[in-house]
């Protein structure tokens, strides 16, 4: 879902699309923790601002999907970050990543 055409492709039956997230955490500042998305910029995976994080965020799609399958107008939550902290090289114990986000979700549907 990297633009309109590919969001309208994988979700036919919604018109309009409005995500709210404010991430909680390492690498957020009150200038950089609330992000918007609509259905012309939303991707699959939104992405752990920790600098320190690997392989982290969350999978925003499946919870579309599932909003999509159940014609739910809206739906908010909060998730911990996937990722962890550390080089996936060493066999140093990775921490967790400790982030969050909050995030609310409303579609419309044609």
């Amino acid at each position: 879902m990297r633009d309109k055409k590919t969001f309208s492709i994988a979700f036919p039956d919604i018109s309009n699309l409005e995500v709210t997230i404010v991430e909680s955490g390492k690498g957020i500042s009150s200038k950089t923790n609330t992000r918007k998305y609509s259905h012309a910029d939303i991707t699959k995976t939104i992405k752990c601002a920790n600098p320190d994080c690997r392989k982290g965020g969350f999978n925003i799609a499946t919870i579309l999907w599932r909003m999509a399958s159940n014609q739910s107008a809206s739906f908010s939550e909060i998730v911990n970050c996937s990722g962890f902290e550390g080089n996936p090289q060493t066999k140093r114990k990775r921490n967790p990543c400790l982030n969050t986000f909050q995030f609310s979700i409303e579609l419309k549907y044609k």
